[in-house]
């Protein structure tokens, strides 16, 4: 992909992440506190994000370093 199609992507799946439940599931611990995970549409949403800021950021690099090679 390139970095405009990237980004255009990340926006979109970013949209679609902030609309979901960030605090959804309620858990109580042994000593009785309590916390919230998220929901696991956030959860799979939020993997997919960090794999598309890995390739944008693979990608930046390997466009850096030909450059400083080539320049």
């Amino acid at each position: 992909m390139t970095g405009k199609i990237l980004d255009r992507r990340i926006d979109e799946v970013k949209s679609l992440r902030d609309r979901c439940k960030r605090k959804s599931v309620r858990v109580v611990r042994e000593h009785g506190s309590e916390v919230w995970l998220p929901s696991r549409r956030w959860k799979k949403l939020n993997e997919r994000l960090d794999e598309l800021w890995r390739v944008r950021r693979e990608q930046t690099k390997g466009a850096r370093c030909s450059r400083t090679i080539l320049g």
